[in-house]
C-alpha cells in the first residue's frame, strides 16, 4: 500500500468514526400514526401556547409551530406522520427556547416541507466529471456517480421581536453543544436585525415625553392630618430635563435556522448503493 493510498483509508476511516458519532446523538424516527401525530400537533401547540402567555410573549394567531397544512386534515401515510413527528419536536424546542430566553413576540414562523411532503424523493446533485486530457480532446468520458449525500438541511424562517440579552441567549443555546440543552443540531444560517423604530421622534414627541407623568402639584398635593400634627410638605421635584429618545426599543429579528439530519454510511448491496437515514 502506496504512501497516497494509506492517508486516504485513514481519512475516510476518521470520517466514519465521526460519522458513527453525529448519529449517535442525532434523534431517531419514532413510528406514529397519522391520526396520533394531529393529537400530538393540538397538544404541543396547545402547551406552547400556554407557555408563552407565562412568560407573556405574543403568538401568531393561529398558532401551530408551523404545521398549519394538519390542523384539519391528515398526513398521507404512517411514515410521512413518523417524520413530521420529529420534525414537530424540532419546531416545539425551538419555539420554546424563543419563549424561555425572554423573546416578546413571535411575528411568524415558517419550515421547510419535508421532500414526502412535496411528493418527491430527496435525490444528491449530480457531480461534474473533471476536465482530464481525453475530455479536452474530445473523447468520451464516463460520468462519475454522484457524491454520496451526507445531511439533510431543513431551514427555518423565524421573525421575532426582543432585547438584545435574549437574542444573544437564543443564538447560545442553539450552538450549545450539551444535548440536555439542544438535543437537535441546530446551525444558524442567516441573521438580519432591525431596530424596531426606523426613524428618530419628532420634537412634539420628544416634548410630550419631558412633560408627560405626575404635576407638581399632584405629588405635593397636601396630606389630611389629624389635629395637632403637623406634616412637613416635600419640596416640589423639579422639571425633567432629559428624555430618552431612542434605545428602549425592541430589536427585530429575521432568523433562518437550518436543522441538520445527518445519512449513515452508504451500503452496497448486489451493486446498488443504499443509504440508511
Amino acid at each position: 500500500m502506496d504512501t497516497k493510498t494509506s492517508k486516504v483509508k485513514n481519512y475516510e476511516d476518521q470520517v466514519d468514526k465521526l460519522r458513527t458519532v453525529l448519529l449517535q446523538s442525532q434523534q431517531g424516527v419514532k413510528p406514529l400514526t397519522e391520526t396520533d401525530f394531529q393529537a400530538k400537533l393540538k397538544e404541543r401547540a396547545n402547551d406552547v401556547s400556554l407557555k408563552a402567555k407565562r412568560f407573556q410573549m405574543k403568538l401568531p394567531e393561529g398558532f401551530a409551530l408551523g404545521f398549519d397544512d394538519y390542523t384539519g386534515s391528515l398526513p398521507k401515510s404512517p411514515e410521512m406522520a413518523a417524520e413530521l413527528g420529529l420534525h414537530l419536536d424540532v419546531m416545539e424546542k425551538l419555539v420554546a427556547t424563543l419563549v424561555e430566553a425572554g423573546v416578546s413576540k413571535l411575528e411568524s414562523v415558517e419550515r421547510t416541507k419535508l421532500p414526502s411532503e412535496k411528493g418527491t424523493a430527496a435525490t444528491p446533485a449530480p457531480v461534474k466529471a473533471p476536465a482530464t486530457a481525453a475530455a479536452k480532446k474530445g473523447a468520451p468520458v464516463a460520468p462519475e456517480a454522484p457524491a454520496e449525500p451526507v445531511l439533510d438541511r431543513y431551514p427555518i424562517k423565524l421573525v421575532f421581536y426582543c432585547d438584545q440579552f435574549p437574542l444573544q441567549k437564543v443564538l447560545n443555546t442553539l450552538a450549545d453543544p450539551n444535548p440536555k440543552i439542544m438535543p437537535y443540531f441546530m446551525v444558524a444560517r442567516m441573521l438580519r436585525i432591525d431596530n424596531e423604530k426606523q426613524d428618530a421622534p419628532t420634537k412634539d414627541e420628544v416634548k410630550s415625553k419631558m412633560t408627560s407623568g405626575a404635576s407638581a402639584e399632584e405629588v405635593t398635593a397636601p396630606l389630611k392630618a389629624p389635629a395637632g400634627v403637623r406634616i412637613i410638605t416635600a419640596p416640589a421635584p423639579l422639571p425633567p430635563d432629559a428624555a430618552t429618545i431612542m434605545g428602549d426599543e425592541m430589536l427585530r429579528v429575521y432568523l433562518e435556522v437550518d436543522y441538520i439530519r445527518f445519512h449513515d454510511a452508504a451500503k452496497k448491496d448486489g451493486g446498488v448503493t443504499q443509504h440508511k437515514k
